[in-house]
């Protein structure tokens, strides 16, 4: 099991890894989400399943409540449902250019967050 302790996640630590591996990702692969695409993210979002748009919003949520990113142990505890079933989920997400982000940790700790740019844009009603 997964589990956050003071040698190997640090909040600020894991906060300051997460930066840079985001600065590092944007650089590489540049997304545009705005307010005027917003036709194609509702299609874009029609194309997920219920447990796939769930999973999404559960991420959405709990990131927020957090302030960090959620790892597969946290969402699939507060879901009910089993780690590979929510990497199924995930994997078929970021296949489908949701804007999702999966990010590793010292080799051991994937935390999922929702790319910036979107929660920018507050579509969360």
């Amino acid at each position: 099991m997964h589990s956050f302790n003071r040698h190997s996640t640090d909040i600020q630590q894991i906060n300051t890894q997460i930066n840079s591996h985001l600065n590092k990702q944007t650089q590489q692969t540049p997304k545009e989400w705005s307010l005027s695409n917003l036709k194609d993210i509702d299609s874009l979002f029609l194309t997920l399943t219920k447990g796939e748009f769930l999973c999404f919003l559960t991420i959405y949520q709990l990131e927020e409540d957090l302030k960090r990113g959620v790892s597969y142990l946290e969402l699939s505890r507060h879901l009910s449902l089993s780690e590979g079933c929510i990497r199924t989920y995930v994997s078929q997400m970021l296949k489908k250019g949701i804007p999702l982000q999966k990010i590793r940790l010292n080799n051991k700790l994937t935390l999922l967050l929702i790319e910036k740019e979107f929660r920018a844009l507050s579509l969360k009603q």
